[in-house]
């Protein structure tokens, strides 16, 4: 399922927020945070005003840290956007002046004003206790890797020709290796293949795995077996991108340009990659030097700390 507000991500752009280097302290090149898993989706632990609880670490989220009003007492503000969730809520967002904010037990510098939307239908899913979605934006500058079998997000500081403060992982170690470029909708992208039928991908850590196509595309991966199951529960194979491959994985399916496509660009084929394939890999994420390795289970880079 999507959480997130798909079509105010062009208003929350014209915002101005501050580089969140402050994940990292001046100096350090190298932190790794806990993280657990909420309907696979992972989270850090955090405080908001006072309130103690998680927030969801989600590459596709348009801002530093959006908050969850709905768990949090907040001053009034004024709306500053509105627009669907992918899965159909309307979401308002408002600002409001900074609350105090920890993340992994260090402050995080809000930006001033701090944004907000009503994720109360959240709650089910994700807790009560959900504060917000820590987007892409604060990530700007680093390099991470996530692992979400050994539930840790290690952030990395690299030098200016990308080179990270850590020893690469070695070549027996990588599934992947792909070159991405952000996307209209702010999500790292690429191209790969799903069989021999080309397909656009992205990814995002706040999705499940979600295949858009057209009713075309969709028979032809059914007929010849790349895609199988019943609707609801649609698995996918013969992925291919980055010089590996991938499979089978879950897929939630939505019909490219049908009323459930909130994509800012409702148009063609694509592969949103997440949860589905992300509990099954670690990634290394290159913000700077604009690349991602996907390594295979139980790779020793990073290892479990």
């Amino acid at each position: 399922m999507h959480w997130k507000a798909c079509l105010i991500s062009a208003v929350l752009a014209l915002l101005p927020f501050p580089a969140m280097a402050e994940l990292l302290a001046a100096g350090e090149t190298a932190r790794t945070l806990p993280i657990t898993l909420r309907d696979g989706r992972p989270m850090l632990a955090a405080e908001v005003a006072g309130r103690a609880g998680v927030v969801m670490l989600d590459t596709g989220a348009a801002y530093p840290l959006m908050l969850n009003r709905d768990a949090l007492d907040l001053p009034a503000g004024p709306e500053v956007a509105r627009g669907p969730a992918a899965s159909g809520q309307e979401i308002v967002v408002i600002a409001h002046p900074a609350p105090a904010v920890t993340l992994a037990g260090r402050p995080f510098a809000m930006p001033d004003p701090a944004l907000s939307g009503d994720f109360g239908f959240t709650r089910d899913g994700l807790g009560a206790d959900f504060l917000g979605f820590l987007g892409l934006p604060a990530l700007t500058g680093l390099a991470f890797a996530l692992d979400q079998e050994r539930l840790g997000l290690t952030l990395l500081r690299p030098a200016p020709d990308g080179a990270l403060p850590v020893p690469a992982p070695e070549p027996a170690e990588i599934a992947a290796d792909v070159a991405f470029r952000l996307t209209e909708g702010g999500l790292p992208g690429w191209a790969g293949r799903i069989g021999d039928r080309p397909v656009a991908i992205d990814i995002d850590t706040g999705d499940s795995g979600t295949l858009y196509a057209t009713p075309d595309t969709l028979a032809d991966l059914t007929s010849r077996g790349w895609l199988t199951g019943a609707p609801g529960d649609r698995v996918l194979s013969g992925l291919e991108f980055g010089g590996g491959r991938f499979g089978p994985f879950a897929v939630a399916v939505v019909e490219a340009g049908g009323a459930a496509d909130m994509r800012p660009d409702p148009t063609g084929d694509l592969l949103r990659i997440g949860a589905s394939l992300l509990d099954r890999h670690p990634s290394l994420w290159n913000m700077p030097a604009g690349r991602i390795v996907f390594l295979h289970p139980g790779a020793a880079f990073l290892p479990a700390r």
